[in-house]
């Protein structure tokens, strides 16, 4: 909920939006919205991605968690890459960057999954966003705690956000791909963060298609 009232205001910031003229624009009362961004009440979910768009942020969404029975279970993407629960709807695995440096998720274990509307190409998984280098102070930004959504089986193009690793080792990377003629740059959002160029021996392991705020409810 903390996280989430930061980007709002953020985005207020931006907007110089003020609490009447949110609420004018989310069909809620003033006081209503003085309640939530005071933390001294919650909104549905479908209110709070409702603000975060108004605010500027269509990027970013409110989601709960969703677990499997079996917290064992591992990722088969041999069997089925995207699990389908209802019509319009897949289930995709948390795991660990490490994850991108293994030829599949088959072994892999899932710490829990996310729902999505989105159908991935290729094998897909969400990972922990767990740097400030994509922390913008305005647009696009990509907080720590932040979940991602990568599917592999998309080659990146310039101005995408994509995770990438070097085969000199490392935990993969996200940063925003950015070719210019032939030179190809790795951007992180946070401007105090080096923008490098792509090593040789730099591969992208997909692309980001999803991003998502995540509170667990009791």
């Amino acid at each position: 909920m903390d996280e989430w009232i930061k980007m709002v205001k953020l985005g207020m910031r931006e907007q110089r939006l003020t609490q009447e003229r949110l609420a004018d624009r989310v069909g809620a009362s003033q006081a209503a919205v003085n309640h939530w961004l005071t933390g001294r009440r919650e909104p549905g979910q479908a209110m709070m991605n409702r603000i975060l768009r108004a605010v500027g942020h269509p990027e970013m969404e409110v989601a709960t968690v969703l677990r499997v029975a079996d917290e064992r279970a591992g990722y088969d993407s041999a069997v089925q890459q995207a699990m389908a629960l209802e019509d319009g709807v897949w289930r995709y695995p948390c795991l660990d960057w490490s994850a991108f440096n293994e030829p599949d998720f088959s072994q892999c274990t899932a710490s829990s999954w996310f729902a999505s509307d989105y159908h991935a190409t290729g094998a897909a998984c969400w990972v922990c966003v767990t740097t400030e280098a994509m922390l913008a102070p305005a647009g696009l930004c990509i907080p720590v705690g932040s979940w991602v959504l990568v599917d592999t089986g998309l080659a990146p193009k310039s101005g995408q956000l994509a995770v990438v690793r070097q085969a000199s080792g490392g935990l993969p990377r996200l940063r925003q791909w950015v070719e210019e003629g032939e030179v190809t740059w790795l951007r992180p959002l946070n401007p105090t963060w080096p923008t490098q160029q792509a090593a040789a021996d730099c591969t992208p392991c997909g692309v980001v298609v999803r991003s998502l705020g995540i509170w667990e409810t009791p």
